[in-house]
């Protein structure tokens, strides 16, 4: 398995967070979406994408994106 620097995570992950939004009846747009080396956020008005860091550029899965 590969080591993941968090604070470099975190910071792209602070990055796509305004495409994250509230509405809890949307799975798709209150969570993270990795896949293809890049991590997205879509919440019906904006949509944002940010290169992953090289040890999770295989990783594909949604997660919750909760505080």
């Amino acid at each position: 398995m590969a080591k993941v620097n968090r604070k470099e995570l975190v910071a792209v992950l602070d990055r796509v967070s305004p495409g994250v939004g509230s509405k809890e009846a949307d799975i798709q747009a209150t969570s993270f979406l990795f896949q293809d080396g890049f991590v997205y956020t879509y919440n019906d008005e904006v949509s944002v994408c940010a290169v992953l860091p090289d040890a999770m550029e295989e990783f594909e899965c949604a997660v919750l994106a909760k505080d």
